[in-house]
Parts: structure tokens; C-alpha cells; sequence
């Protein structure tokens, strides 16, 4: 194999590598995301006000 070819097959791995690092990251990104919002305090509406007289 000469220099060329090792190069380009070594980038190639390189950046098949990164590639897949990449898409675990972004899974294991969106699983946390998920479960920290699964686990995070629900919203609720504040009670309407009841107006009351003498008081605005």
C-alpha cells in the first residue's frame, strides 16, 4: 500500500469513528434529556383568583 492509500483508508476510519461516537453521544444525550424530564416536577396552573369584595 503506498502513502496515499493508507492515508485515505486511516482517514476514512477516522471518520467513520468519529461518526459513530458522534451518534452515541446524541442518543445517550437525548436518553438523559428524557429521563431528567420524566423524573422533573410536573407544572400545574396557578388556582384562578376568586374575587373577593373589598379587595383588589
Amino acid at each position: 500500500m503506498g502513502e496515499t492509500t493508507l492515508r485515505c483508508t486511516m482517514e476514512k476510519w477516522i471518520s467513520t469513528w468519529l461518526h459513530r461516537e458522534a451518534r452515541t453521544m446524541t442518543v445517550l444525550g437525548n436518553a438523559l434529556a428524557n429521563t431528567a424530564a420524566a423524573f422533573s416536577p410536573r407544572w400545574e396552573e396557578p388556582l384562578p383568583r376568586i374575587p373577593t369584595r373589598g379587595w383588589r
